[in-house]
């Protein structure tokens, strides 16, 4: 789902995030259905790429620190270009905030040197 077609700011990007996951988690039930997956295994995977739970369920929580690192890794540089500092260091209190503590020490190794690194390791600091 493109992310311009919601509207600009928190509200839109928030409502495109919700519409993403829940997209995410029926496209993945269209596609293990046929192979006789049952519901109730269907239904948890579905909750798991909605991150229900998030806080109180471990796999949850496992899948979140593994977007979150993946975001370290890959995005993290590119968000800073795009946001500017204040921004950047907004959108990384939150995501850390969302971190497990074993995810959190692990966020240094998976973000690539550079103007991202620094901003991360003097948010952590």
């Amino acid at each position: 789902i493109p992310r311009s077609s919601y509207p600009e700011g928190r509200p839109g990007y928030l409502k495109w995030r919700r519409d993403q996951k829940a997209a995410h988690a029926a496209t993945l039930a269209e596609l293990i259905r046929p192979f006789g997956v049952p519901d109730s295994v269907i239904d948890r995977a579905g909750d798991l790429i909605q991150r229900k739970g998030l806080g109180s369920d471990p796999e949850t929580q496992l899948i979140e620190d593994v977007a979150c690192l993946v975001f370290c890794e890959t995005d993290l540089d590119e968000l800073l270009i795009k946001l500017g500092e204040e921004k950047s260091a907004a959108a990384i209190v939150k995501t850390a905030g969302k971190m497990s503590s074993q995810a959190l020490a692990l966020a240094p190794e998976a973000t690539p040197p550079g103007a991202g690194l620094d901003l991360l390791l003097s948010l952590l600091a």
